[in-house]
C-alpha cells in the first residue's frame, strides 16, 4: 500500500493539513489501508469513527468507498472544506450519545485508536455500532493491548502502566486500555460477532530500547504484542 500512503501524504500537504500525526502513525495507516482494500466491494459505504484530520477518509476515498466520518464538532468544522471538496459525509457527534446515522447504514466501520480515550463505559457505544452496521457488514477495531509485554515488565518493576500521574487529563490521554477478553465481551453483549482477532506491533518512530526488546520477544509470544486488531460483524 506504499503508493496509497504516498498519495495521501501528498494530498495532506496539498490541502494544508498538518502531516505530523500522519507521519507518526504511518505504520498503522499502512496496515489499515490494507484491511480496507481487502474488504472493498464496489458501492460499499465506509465510516471512520474519529475522523480527526481526514487521513483514513482520504484513503478510503482512494479505494472508492462511499465515505463518511464522525468526530468532535471542532474537528469536523476544521475539516469542512476538505469534506466538501471530496464529498465526505463527516458529521459532528459525541460518542456518549446516539451516533448521527440511520440504522443499517454502513458496510464497513473503522474504529481505530479511539476506545482507549473513552471516559465512559463503552457498552452503549458498541450497541450503537451494531445499530448502524448493515447485516453482514464489518467493524475493524484497533486499540492498545493492555496485556502487552512492556506493560507486564513495567508492573513487575513496580512502575505504573497508566498515564503519567504528573500530567493532567486531556483528550489524548488513554483513560483505560482493554484486553482481548474484554473487547470480546463488549461485542457479545452488544450483539456483534467477532470474526478475526490478532495482535500486532504497529511500527512507530523513536521506539525505546525496552519496546524494541519486547517487540522482538513477542515475535514468539503473540498474545503480548502491543496492539489489538479485531474484526466483528452483525
Amino acid at each position: 500500500m506504499k503508493n496509497n500512503l504516498d498519495e495521501i501524504f501528498q494530498l495532506i500537504k496539498l490541502e494544508g493539513v498538518d502531516p505530523a500525526y500522519f507521519n507518526f502513525h504511518r505504520g498503522r495507516y499502512d496496515f489499515i489501508l490494507q484491511k480496507l482494500s481487502e474488504n472493498y466491494v464496489a458501492g460499499k459505504k465506509f465510516l471512520d469513527i474519529g475522523s480527526f484530520q481526514g487521513y483514513m477518509m482520504l484513503g478510503a476515498k482512494q479505494i472508492s468507498y462511499d465515505v463518511a466520518g464522525v468526530d468532535l464538532a471542532k474537528y469536523v468544522t476544521a475539516l469542512n472544506p476538505l469534506s466538501v471538496k471530496y464529498g465526505f459525509d463527516n458529521r459532528a457527534g459525541d460518542l456518549r450519545d446516539a451516533l448521527p446515522f440511520d440504522d443499517d447504514s454502513f458496510d464497513l466501520i473503522l474504529f481505530s485508536e479511539v476506545l482507549e480515550h473513552f471516559d465512559f463505559h463503552p457498552l452503549a457505544f458498541f450497541k450503537e455500532l451494531r445499530r448502524i452496521l448493515k447485516p453482514g457488514g464489518k467493524i475493524i477495531i484497533t486499540t492498545p493491548n493492555l496485556c502487552r509485554l512492556n506493560n507486564i515488565l513495567s508492573l513487575l518493576a513496580g512502575k505504573s502502566i497508566n498515564w503519567d500521574i504528573k500530567e493532567d487529563y486531556h483528550e489524548n490521554v488513554h483513560r483505560r486500555e482493554f484486553t482481548q477478553v474484554e473487547i470480546a465481551w463488549l461485542l457479545r453483549e452488544s450483539g456483534l460477532q467477532m470474526i478475526a482477532n490478532e495482535t500486532v506491533n504497529f511500527a512507530y518512530p523513536d521506539l525505546g530500547v525496552l519496546v524494541k526488546i519486547t517487540d522482538f520477544i513477542t515475535r514468539f509470544w503473540s498474545s503480548k504484542r502491543r496492539d489489538l486488531v479485531i474484526i466483528a460483524t452483525k
